[in-house]
């Protein structure tokens, strides 16, 4: 069993990855790349750059971002509840890529992803953990 403070013993966590749904298909894709940081308090920041736009000219839509991030930090909150109750561990959730496609985005996806990014987490520190939420 992973604890609140296994976690924060194990910062920084670099290059977390999930993928969730497939895209091209009829539910549409989410991807994310996150760093797990330590912080006096749970905290979020959305630092992907501009040149993520670069694989979708001319359909660049900046306010998918946002929603991406959005839906991850939340899917994060919500896994680490799952494990560790309702007290957020204290840590700075950097999210540093996501996939803004302007007909694979939805929000459930990138929710997925979130929740299983914090899988990949405790994966490293426990490898009994299931991969799936």
């Amino acid at each position: 069993m992973v604890s609140k403070n296994d976690l924060i013993r194990a910062l920084p966590m670099r290059g977390l990855r999930a993928d969730v749904g497939t895209k091209s298909s009829r539910k549409g894709g989410a991807m994310g790349i996150v760093d797990l940081e330590v912080a006096a308090v749970f905290q979020s920041a959305n630092e992907v750059p501009d040149s993520v736009f670069d694989r979708f000219e001319p359909f660049v839509y900046p306010e998918l971002v946002p929603m991406c991030f959005d839906s991850i930090v939340r899917g994060v909150k919500v896994e680490f509840r799952v494990f560790f109750g309702p007290e957020l561990p204290a840590l700075r959730v950097v999210v540093r890529e996501v996939l803004p496609h302007p007909v694979e985005t939805n929000e459930l996806n990138n929710y997925y992803v979130g929740r299983k990014i914090v899988r990949q987490a405790l994966i490293r520190l426990d490898p009994d953990i299931s991969p799936h939420p």
